[in-house]
């Protein structure tokens, strides 16, 4: 969006931006890198700064939008202006994960923080993307809240959509059951994510993981109680949302237990 921000990835990634081209190669040698140094996934955390809305540009509409950078000089596009260039790399970003195999995990709904338009983050924003890349993996975070009942349609009705309960169960635990139990009735059993940590130290990841799974044991408990599910069902259902189901969309190996 900034000159600044092109300086800083050529400093990264020795290589001169001077054109759309240069960026897209800057952008191969990126997830180049990033592969040997063994990658599992993309993230965007772009809700935080626009609408989720990723039109189809074309290149020489976005290239006419990355040489104006260049006439802005420090200053930049502004957010509105630089919409299209950033619509036309996340599309290149998506096919590039489809290319390496890489699921694409997104932001959606609740943005930490004071103040900010809500509505920029309801992942329904997306179907354009889900039905383009229908071969891209999806890992919608954070299960959209308040958007939870749409982020559920997308994954019933999309394959290549998966739901991600990371960071809700701290935000509110009685949501996440709520929700929890929503999913189980409505969502392919593979397509839930009971937990994700969102922290970058060991005891905040550690105590998320203990709520997480007290969430579940308790709505589990409540679905066998009714008698929705069977008690080895329940097991069976527990290993998977807090294990399997990750495990298996990021390629991760090894026997762990709950």
């Amino acid at each position: 969006r900034t000159l600044d921000e092109i300086r800083q990835m050529e400093k990264v990634y020795n290589l001169a931006i001077h054109s759309l081209d240069d960026l897209l190669k800057t952008l191969d040698r990126a997830f180049e890198r990033r592969i040997k140094e063994g990658i599992i996934g993309v993230k965007t955390g772009l809700a935080y700064l626009r609408i989720l809305k990723y039109d189809k540009v074309t290149r020489h509409e976005a290239e006419l939008l990355f040489n104006l950078i260049f006439h802005h000089m420090g200053e930049g596009l502004s957010w509105r202006e630089a919409k299209p260039l950033q619509d036309f790399m996340m599309h290149q970003i998506i096919q590039r994960t489809i290319e390496y195999n890489l699921p694409i995990q997104i932001h959606t709904g609740l943005q930490e923080g004071n103040g900010n338009i809500i509505t920029n983050s309801n992942p329904t924003h997306l179907i354009n993307l889900f039905i383009e890349y229908n071969q891209a993996k999806f890992d919608l975070f954070h299960t959209g809240y308040p958007y939870t009942g749409e982020l559920a349609t997308l994954a019933k009705n999309f394959p290549n959509v998966y739901a991600d309960m990371c960071w809700v169960h701290i935000i509110s635990p009685s949501m996440a059951r709520r929700t929890l139990e929503e999913w189980i009735e409505m969502i392919p059993a593979n397509k839930i994510f009971a937990f994700g940590g969102d922290y970058i130290i060991v005891e905040g990841a550690y105590a998320h993981s203990r709520l997480a799974r007290d969430n579940v044991a308790r709505v589990l408990t409540k679905k066998v109680k009714e008698g929705y599910f069977t008690e080895n069902e329940a097991l069976e259902l527990a290993q998977k949302i807090l294990r399997e189901n990750p495990a298996a969309l990021f390629k991760i190996t090894g026997k762990h237990h709950l």
